[in-house]
């Protein structure tokens, strides 16, 4: 019924979701966003292609498909830290677009876990960030068909600012 690639990716997703706190429903709509990564981003990719701001955007609404409707996020984002005083906000959102296509641009140079961090540290979507970032780690990778989870990097920038260069106008 199922290949063992087809069950990988279907557990990879779960999983996912799970760290990420998510419903069942979004167990669906990952799945159903990593098979665009593999059967439009990848071919893409493998001709010379680069991801541009629309698959970004097409991956967010496919994973959260009413949060992320309109685009990139238009509010502050918080993350919680262990009290109150280390929590982080975030308040790009005016940036986003230009902070996005900064990365777009070095996406030849960045490894994967460094285009996955700079994604993760611009937070473009108002949810499933993790998620969306974790498919692109694996399609950058090229573990799509073996996916394999992101490593963790400490979030600690209040205020985001590009390894690759200046990327805010």
């Amino acid at each position: 019924m199922f290949t063992p690639q087809q069950l990988a990716v279907v557990s990879f997703c779960a999983d996912e979701c799970v760290r990420q706190r998510t419903g069942p429903e979004a167990v669906a709509w990952m799945v159903n966003a990593y098979q665009y990564a593999n059967s439009v981003l990848r071919p893409l990719l493998a001709q010379g292609g680069k991801l541009e701001e629309e698959h970004i955007l097409t991956l967010a609404a496919m994973i959260e498909p009413e949060a992320n409707r309109n685009g990139f996020r238009i509010c502050d984002v918080r993350f919680k830290g262990e009290t109150v005083l280390d929590d982080v906000v975030l308040d790009n959102q005016q940036l986003i677009p230009n902070q996005i296509n900064g990365l777009l641009r070095v996406q030849d140079t960045a490894t994967p876990a460094e285009f996955y961090q700079e994604y993760e540290e611009i937070h473009p979507c108002k949810d499933g960030n993790g998620r969306e970032g974790a498919i692109l780690f694996n399609l950058l990778g090229g573990t799509l068909d073996n996916p394999v989870v992101p490593p963790h990097f400490h979030r600690g920038r209040a205020n985001y600012r590009s390894s690759f260069g200046e990327v805010e106008s």
